[in-house]
């Protein structure tokens, strides 16, 4: 059933324009600001008291769905809370996006759309290739991991615990909610960095997530640097010799193919359970 849950998510979310519409997070923004008003959201329990709201409802709601008569109900609600929690930022088309601006040679709209694409990168690296890549974790693999490991809730704690990280109006709570995000983050990064390696160049590939293995004091920046490293391992990037277009052509075909691997090592695993 989880496969299934995942797997109409994900066409739903893609194909249909009224899931974006339904991922409106301004409510919580509203929702820190009046706790905020009210109480010190700073450290450890500031993050707690900031992630009660939406992870216990949905911890409660899930707990009475999950067996008799509402069943069928528990599966609708898992299924709308993951909808709700999958990429909010439609990465697939932000790529698409700029690949039909480089091929149209639109130099003024490349420039918006790579700039809205691109993240930290070592010197070697490609920042649009880092860019894709780390949103794919965030907005898709991070959440289908710990939808898998403890459904809906596990999803909400993901995507809130993300969302606070963004939250410029609550610095006090960006230091703890860094550090969960990595902690969060750390064995899904792993994951999607061996399923790069496996679907792309893997002698490359595998080098930089062995190198990765370590548990590292910035757990959330190391996530993102391992990724980056990896990515641009497993497509054999060139600096000097590939073009912008190559690239992304060849990250977006890698991160589609590792979503695969991983809806189809989800349905193995529930086959042999």
């Amino acid at each position: 059933m989880t496969l299934l849950i995942i797997v109409v998510a994900l066409l739903v979310g893609h194909y249909m324009q009224w899931p974006q519409r339904l991922r409106d997070f301004g409510w919580y923004a509203s929702h820190l600001d009046w706790l905020g008003g009210r109480l010190d959201l700073r450290g450890v329990w500031g993050l707690l008291l900031a992630l009660a709201l939406p992870v216990v409802t949905v911890l409660v709601v899930q707990s009475l769905l999950a067996r008799g008569s509402g069943l069928v109900l528990g599966v609708a609600f898992a299924w709308l809370v993951l909808l709700y929690c999958l990429g909010p930022g439609h990465l697939l088309d932000a790529v698409n996006d700029y690949l039909e601006a480089l091929d149209a040679e639109d130099a003024e709209r490349t420039d918006g759309l790579r700039a809205a694409l691109e993240r930290e990168a070592g010197a070697d690296q490609d920042p649009v290739a880092a860019g894709i890549v780390t949103r794919a974790h965030d907005e898709y693999f991070a959440v289908l991991f710990w939808f898998a490991l403890l459904g809906p809730v596990g999803a909400v704690l993901y995507r809130f615990a993300e969302r606070i990280t963004r939250q410029e109006s609550h610095a006090g709570l960006h230091p703890a909610a860094d550090y969960l995000v990595g902690v969060l983050g750390w064995p899904s990064t792993r994951l999607v960095a061996f399923g790069l390696a496996l679907m792309g160049h893997f002698d490359r590939a595998l080098t930089k997530l062995t190198a990765g293995l370590a548990w590292q004091p910035d757990m959330n920046a190391g996530n993102r640097s391992l990724l980056a490293e990896v990515i641009c391992a497993a497509v054999d990037y060139q600096p000097q010799a590939d073009s912008a277009t190559t690239v992304a052509r060849r990250v977006k075909a890698l991160v589609l193919r590792t979503l695969t691997l991983w809806l189809l090592v989800l349905a193995v695993l529930t086959l042999v359970w």
